[in-house]
């Protein structure tokens, strides 16, 4: 007996469709990742105000991430969780 495949995948649709799909796709990539793009060069600025905008630092400046890991315990919080996770499962 002769298995059917019900399931038809993106290679199944016609040529103009995929070609939308795959343009919609690239689209909604480009709309997601360039917030956090923008998010991760902002926050490797000495001042982000400075200079706003999509543009490289002039120079790399961690403090900000240093800071955050020395003064407000986050490995601390994030060995907890560990912890937790580990006990529970």
């Amino acid at each position: 007996m002769k298995k059917t495949n019900t399931l038809k995948g993106v290679n199944s649709m016609p040529a103009g469709t995929r070609i939308v799909t795959y343009i919609c796709l690239a689209w909604a990539l480009i709309v997601s990742l360039l917030p956090i793009g923008w998010l991760v060069l902002s926050s490797l600025k000495k001042d982000p105000m400075a200079r706003p905008g999509f543009q490289l630092p002039e120079s790399i400046c961690l403090d900000g991430y240093i800071s955050t890991f020395k003064d407000l315990h986050v490995m601390r919080y994030f060995g907890n969780s560990l912890f937790v996770a580990g006990v529970s499962w």
